[in-house]
């Protein structure tokens, strides 16, 4: 509609104050307020809860069960912030097997390997032999001093050279007699005398020249033998053998490799002793404390099994292996089990270790 001075009034908006104005109609300039917009479509939502219903969450520790046990859920997370963490536990617990006698076995000689009768996890008797070494030369070198050792024992009973010696100081003793008497009664002259005299003192100092050809032969005897032992040692160092009952945990050489001395050919570990190890809280015991106790070693095995073995601590660290400044490690020596031909304990199983009071 257009006013009689031809100014249209300005539009007003739909909205104002905060209601929702009714546009105007050509019949009526009247407008009906409407709902505000939180009110619309009322009949459709759920009707929140009236004032009556709702209480503070703070006017009763009842009231709201969700709250308490979201109190309750924070209280515990302190209290389990304030108890020992598992892995501290579980250090005390879990304890390690380990070897009580583990070596590697060199090889004492330089040469082929032409045995290696040994692979790892075979039992082994000690004095067995592992492997063997080429051997060929110093044997060809103890039959050699063999022989030598013969020839000098020969020499050194021949006996002949010493008698003929004395066959010979008899003979010229008695010419220098002779001479010595028929110079008394002018038969002969004094050179003839000296000469024979010199003739049996020359026989006495061949006599002692055999008896020492005779020594030096049993010595050189001697030392022939003692050569001889020294290439029959070599020869023993060839075959390389066990020190101990043990396995053979690794093997490092094969069959027809070259082999330094001093290089491993297999490492053996004793299987009947072993130690348990375990890190003991200062606050706990006391390095004294626990020195010679006796303790019970548990193993869990397939389908549940268990096994106990009892044992004794045996030696006390003398550091903090951790590193926390509050524990020291233990050892205790058990002896371990067959059981179906297998030992039952190897290194680095696990195990649990009971002190006993």
């Amino acid at each position: 509609m257009q006013s009689g001075s031809g100014v249209q009034p300005p539009a007003r908006s739909a909205y104002s104050n905060g209601r929702i104005q009714q546009p105007a109609t050509s019949g009526s300039l009247n407008r009906t307020p409407l709902q505000k917009p939180s009110t619309l479509g009322s009949a459709s939502r759920p009707k929140p809860p009236s004032s009556d219903s709702r209480e503070s969450p703070f006017s009763s520790s009842q009231s709201s069960p969700s709250l308490s046990s979201r109190l309750n859920k924070t209280s515990a997370r302190k209290s389990s912030s304030e108890l020992p963490s598992i892995s501290s536990t579980r250090k005390a617990d879990t304890c390690y097997v380990e070897y009580v006698d583990e070596i590697e076995v060199p090889a004492l000689e330089t040469g082929l390997l032409l045995e290696v009768n040994v692979g790892e996890g075979d039992t082994i008797n000690s004095g067995a032999r592992i492997a063997r070494i080429d051997d060929r030369l110093p044997r060809l070198q103890l039959k050699q001093a063999e022989v030598r050792i013969k020839n000098a024992n020969r020499i050194a009973k021949d006996v002949t050279s010493i008698e003929a010696a004395e066959k010979q100081i008899q003979l010229t003793g008695q010419r220098y007699e002779t001479t010595r008497r028929l110079e008394k009664r002018g038969a002969r002259s004094a050179d003839e005398r000296v000469t024979a005299k010199y003739e049996y003192e020359v026989a006495a100092l061949q006599k002692r020249a055999a008896k020492m050809r005779q020594f030096e032969a049993m010595g050189e005897a001697s030392l022939e033998d003692a050569r001889a032992n020294e290439v029959a040692e070599r020869i023993r160092r060839h075959n390389i053998s066990a020190l101990f009952d043990g396995v053979v945990i690794e093997r490092f050489k094969q069959q027809g490799e070259w082999v330094q001395a001093g290089e491993p050919i297999v490492k053996v570990a004793r299987m009947d002793k072993l130690y348990v190890t375990r890190l003991i809280s200062n606050l706990e015991y006391n390095p004294a404390d626990v020195k010679d106790r006796e303790v019970k070693v548990t193993v869990e095995l397939a389908r549940g099994e268990k096994m106990e073995f009892p044992g004794r601590i045996t030696v006390i660290g003398s550091r903090d292996v951790s590193g926390s400044g509050n524990e020291f490690k233990v050892k205790a020596e058990i002896t371990n089990q067959i059981k179906e031909g297998q030992w039952v304990l190897r290194q680095n199983s696990r195990v649990s270790m009971e002190i006993l009071e």
